[in-house]
């Protein structure tokens, strides 16, 4: 018994996570049944009606499916709870609104079955945004919207350099060079407004207070730091930070993270007082010309 116990969790999230391949056939269904009735109002296309029961059997089972793994997924906590919600009960409406569908078609009923599929379509809309801000974000669609002018993370702007914000030597290191890069590449999945697996970068103190599965900052030690070695990863590799899709960290910002922390991760030393390395000083200026590689010493 005590075996099956622990075996449970691990089997709950296996299934939960079929939810992000299952979610998609709902949605591809959906779609081609509009497009299928679209094309059907064109007289020569009208045969298509025919296969409208079999696409809505398929849509049907797949939903509800997709559902439940997402329920299960969902078990494995690092969700923001409000957003979560909203997801979880808009995904179960669709749910029964394809099952809805489903029954006015059975029942002939031509009109109603045609408000319900739009009805439905723009529900879709709603749980895939729910969706896509659990994983990416809460402004993930509008993060490089070129209206928006300066992008924004859960309300806050975020400059558009990732590095180089502060005021210089007068500014500590963290508050000149890490907190922004932090803000710039992880705060949409790890902040205030969403904290995957309990994470938040946003500030020093949430840096530093341990996510469930264990300290991802040990101040001295890059190579023990999950917020280094993760950025090492191979890019489509599971742990990999930031997720393939998202901004991704350039070498010299992460080489900034690796220096910092083997620097033993101050948060009130200025970038003079903490020995910012010569390769790394353009940094303070994103403008300025990165200094050269030294010449190899070796041939």
């Amino acid at each position: 018994m005590p075996q099956m116990s622990a075996l449970a969790p691990d089997l709950i999230q296996f299934i939960g996570r079929f939810h992000p391949l299952l979610v998609h056939l709902p949605i591809g269904f959906l779609v081609l049944l509009a497009s299928l009735e679209l094309l059907a109002c064109w007289q020569r296309m009208h045969a298509l009606t025919v296969v409208r029961g079999s696409v809505l059997m398929l849509t049907v089972p797949t939903t509800i499916l997709s559902a439940v793994c997402g329920c299960l997924l969902a078990r494995g906590g690092g969700y923001d709870t409000c957003l979560l919600e909203w997801h979880r009960w808009s995904g179960f409406g669709v749910a029964g609104a394809c099952l809805l569908v489903l029954i006015l078609h059975i029942l002939n009923w031509r009109a109603t079955y045609a408000v319900a599929l739009a009805l439905t379509l723009l529900s879709l809309v709603g749980v895939s945004h729910f969706g896509g801000s659990l994983t990416h974000g809460t402004n993930y669609l509008t993060r490089y919207l070129p209206s928006l002018g300066n992008h924004t993370e859960g309300g806050t702007p975020v400059m558009r350099t990732a590095v180089g914000t502060g005021s210089g030597d007068a500014a500590s290191v963290f508050a000149t060079l890490v907190q922004p890069l932090l803000v710039a590449k992880c705060v949409a999945c790890h902040g205030p407004l969403q904290a995957k697996c309990g994470l938040r970068v946003d500030t020093m103190a949430q840096i530093l207070r341990s996510p469930k599965y264990g300290p991802v900052l040990v101040p001295g030690n890059a190579a023990a730091s999950e917020l280094v070695t993760l950025l090492d990863y191979p890019l489509y590799q599971e742990g990999h930070m930031p997720p393939a899709g998202a901004p991704q960290m350039t070498a010299d910002e992460i080489e900034l993270l690796r220096w910092w922390v083997d620097a033993g991760a101050p948060d009130d030393k200025t970038a003079a007082e903490s020995k910012l390395p010569a390769n790394l000083q353009h940094l303070l200026n994103p403008h300025a010309t990165p200094l050269p590689a030294p010449p190899d010493r070796n041939p």
